[in-house]
This record gives C-alpha cells, structure tokens and sequence, in this order.
C-alpha cells in the first residue's frame, strides 16, 4: 500500500505542467469615419455651414491659390463627404473687371433641398454683397446676382455683421444686408442701414426692399444673425444706447394665424451680441456679458419668452439625443437644424464657429488661421465627445 500511495504521488508531481495558450491579439480600433478635409479660406469670415435634410452643406471663399470665387460641398449627416466640390462662382466680385476680387464674408441658407449663398466681395476700394441660389442642393446654382454695395469689414476684414439669410417655405431665400450709411429718416444726422433682399422663385425675390431699417449708433457688428421658425423670421441688429452700452433688437416678423406682425424688443442690453439661434419656437439672441453668457428667447409675435443670465452653455445627452443648457433655458436637438453655434460651449464652438445638428452629429466648422476644418460631435452616454479623432 505504501509503495501504491508513492507512485501516484510521483505521477501526479513529475514533469512540467503545460503553459497556457496565449491570449489572441487585440484588433486596433478602427479609424473613426472621416470628415471632410480642412479648405483654405480667404478670410475668417468667409464660410458658413447649414444642415439639409441629408446632412449639411459647407461653401467659403477660396483662396487665389485655389482659384478664388467661392466653392461649396455637400456632407452626409456625420460630416463626411457627399458628392463633389462645387464651383458656385468662379470670382468673389461679379462685375469687377479684371479683379476677381476677394470673398471678406459668406453665409448660407437652406430653403428645403436648396442652397442660397450670398457673400461679401471687395475689388480695389469697392466692396458688394452677392448672392445665388441652387436648384436643388448645391448643384446647379443661378447666375450671380449683386445686391449693391455694403460697408466695409471692421477691424481686419476678417469679422461678420454685415450678412445674415434664411429659407423661406415658398423655396426663397432672405438675405439682410448692411448697406452703406445715408441720412437718418427719424432724425438728423448720418444713420448705418441695412435691408432685407431675396432670391429664388418667391415673392419679393427681385434684390432689395426699398424698406430699409436703421440704426442711429450702431454696434461693430451691426447685423447679428437671422433664422426662420414655422411662419415667422427673426433677425438681429446691435445698437448703442446713450450709456455706452450695447443692445440687439431682435426683429420678429409673424406671417402666420391671426395676421402677420412685425415686433422688435431690445434684449440682452449691455452685453456684447453672439448670434441668433433657434428656440423651441422662437428665436434666441445670445451676447457675452461680463458676467457670462445672456440669452432671451423672443416668439413669433415679439413675446418675451426664456431667459438666462450670468449662465455659461453645456451639452447633455439622453437616450443618444443632445440636450443644450443654458441658464434655466433648455434647447433639444430633435430636427436637423443650424445657427447653433452661440449656444455651444466655447470649447465645442470656438469664437468664430459654425455650428449645426444633422440628427445624427453637431458638425462645428471651425477657423484656424486661414483653414476652415470640420470637427464631429456626438452623445456618448450622457455626455457629448469629439468623434472626428480617435
């Protein structure tokens, strides 16, 4: 038994027991889906980003190394691209001789499936805004319309005030313009003008109203922004009050149920104007205090909705959905949707950004120097992250 007993203790202790297989190697994670490639750009000022129903459009001002004029492409709904490059005017100045001239400012517009560019071009001294319209997308866009002389840029002709524009449900597209100074009509004195002016097939789309706001002290820059929600536009300028301080009124145009009507309150006062962005059912003027970030929400009928104060924005995310927060103020992004950007956390939208939600992605287009590069945001979790880099 005992010679037993020490066999199968031998048998069970001799030899090496046998190393474990390796574990297989982990697969790198794949590249994130790419977005469209950084464009040069003739000015810091001289692109603008909008979302489609398949995603979004960017257009800027080339540079003369890349031929000038202005170009656009189109994004799927995660920034990547959508078809080719576009040359939506071979020159930035129509009309201008031998000088093709140079694109200072751009802003875009959707009016459904179709694509408004208008921009700001100097040549020599001379400086008009332009504007042309797609059939549909960004292909096939109209001959180049001008829309008469504007002002020149401030500070180094890189800064926005001048253009803003939005769609229009009859496949038009608005257009405010900063027009040269003339005489005040409600006062003596010289006055800053701007006007609104359209393109495309509907109503009033033959170039500038002969209605023309003004503006007695006017803020650089003086037209902050402008955006459509359901029947009614809204649109933005900046004035000084008599303290020194300044002001944007924010212009409600109501076409809809019960009559149009045409309001303009003066709102975030004393605060430095950001931009005007979509609300839940209104517009939403945003400016930089020095207390932080104030906002206040205006309906299609000039009632004073919303308002936020001392507040600085951030993104939350629920059920892959962003959430913006600002303040007291909440704003889901549901439907695609542009002119965000003043709503976005600065490390999201930096001072000079475009920003849109396609749905599936906020899309920032954002200046560096003399590029325009396209950064992809997305909800992970509850929190928004940068999906464009690994």
């Amino acid at each position: 038994m005992r010679w037993l007993v020490l066999s199968v203790v031998l048998v069970a202790c001799g030899g090496e027991s046998a190393a474990p297989d390796p574990s297989p190697p982990v697969a790198p994670a794949p590249p994130p889906p790419p977005v469209v490639a950084a464009r040069a750009i003739s000015s810091r000022a001289s692109f603008d980003l909008v979302a489609l129903p398949e995603g979004a459009a960017l257009a800027w001002g080339a540079t003369p190394d890349d031929g000038g004029g202005v170009r656009a492409i189109a994004l799927d709904p995660i920034g990547g691209v959508r078809g080719h490059e576009v040359v939506v005017s071979d020159v930035a100045f129509v009309g201008g001789g031998d000088d093709p001239g140079s694109v200072e400012e751009l802003v875009v517009a959707a009016a459904g499936l179709r694509v408004a560019v208008a921009w700001v071009a100097r040549t020599g001294p001379i400086v008009h805004a332009h504007a042309t319209i797609a059939s549909a997308g960004v292909d096939a866009f109209a001959p180049v319309r001008d829309l008469g002389a504007t002002v020149a840029g401030a500070y180094d002709r890189s800064t926005r005030g001048r253009l803003a524009a939005w769609g229009r449900d009859d496949g038009s597209t608005a257009i405010v313009v900063r027009a040269p100074p003339g005489p005040c009509q409600a006062s003596a004195g010289e006055c800053a003008r701007f006007a609104l002016a359209a393109i495309g097939d509907g109503e009033g789309s033959g170039g500038r109203d002969t209605i023309v706001n003004e503006v007695r002290e006017p803020c650089d820059p003086l037209v902050v922004g402008g955006l459509a929600r359901g029947s009614a536009f809204f649109y933005g300028a900046c004035h000084v009050t008599e303290q020194g301080a300044p002001t944007t009124t924010l212009y409600a145009i109501d076409r809809g149920g019960g009559g149009a009507l045409a309001s303009a309150p003066d709102v975030v006062e004393g605060c430095a104007p950001i931009g005007i962005a979509p609300g839940a059912s209104g517009a939403i003027a945003i400016a930089r205090c020095e207390d932080g970030v104030a906002a206040q929400e205006v309906g299609p009928r000039g009632d004073l909705l919303g308002t936020a104060r001392a507040a600085e924005p951030r993104v939350v995310c629920a059920s892959g959905r962003p959430t913006i927060e600002l303040g007291a103020m909440r704003v889901q992004l549901v439907e695609a949707v542009s002119r965000i950007e003043g709503l976005l956390p600065a490390s999201v939208a930096p001072e000079g950004s475009r920003a849109v939600w396609t749905g599936d992605a906020i899309l920032v287009a954002a200046p560096s120097g003399r590029e325009v590069a396209l950064r992809r945001y997305q909800c992970d979790v509850d929190s928004i992250t940068r999906t464009d880099v690994r």
